[in-house]
């Protein structure tokens, strides 16, 4: 080899003169920060991420205490009771006075005014949306209760 030269070997290294020290490189800073960006599709995944979690912290803030209600509907006024508690309501209509009797099983009507009495043979309603009513004495019963906190 002629003084100055070099040849390189299959590791990479230059190989010069004795004792020498191979050339250093200049350190490459834009590939390696262009490996650390986040790409097109990661930026999609993140942001889907925070739409789901902004929106189930949005449904778990909406949740209401687990209630299953009962609500009367008489002519123009609308009375609430809880399901779970035992009672027997009067309810005036416009021919008279319904029995409504609420208990753990749902509600029923116990006495009404009207001729034929189909409120009375209706039954326990106990499910979500259930009704039963005495429409000629315009009294009407419907249960809500509530799914998992949720209202229906």
């Amino acid at each position: 080899m002629t003084e100055g030269s070099f040849r390189a070997s299959p590791g990479g290294r230059r190989q010069g003169e004795e004792g020498g020290e191979p050339p250093k490189r200049a350190p490459r800073l834009l590939p390696r920060l262009g490996r650390l960006l986040p790409k097109r599709g990661d930026l999609i995944v993140l942001f889907i991420s925070v739409l789901i979690f902004a929106a189930s912290i949005a449904l778990v803030g909406n949740e209401r205490p687990s209630s299953d209600t009962v609500t009367l509907k008489a002519g123009h006024e609308e009375y609430v009771y809880p399901l779970g508690e035992d009672r027997i309501l009067k309810i005036e209509g416009p021919i008279g006075e319904t029995i409504v009797k609420i208990d753990a099983g749902g509600v029923r009507f116990i006495d009404s005014p009207c001729r034929d009495k189909i409120c009375v043979g209706m039954g326990a309603v106990s499910q979500n949306r259930q009704v039963v009513a005495c429409l000629p004495n315009k009294v009407i019963a419907t249960v809500r209760k509530s799914h998992a906190g949720r209202t229906r």
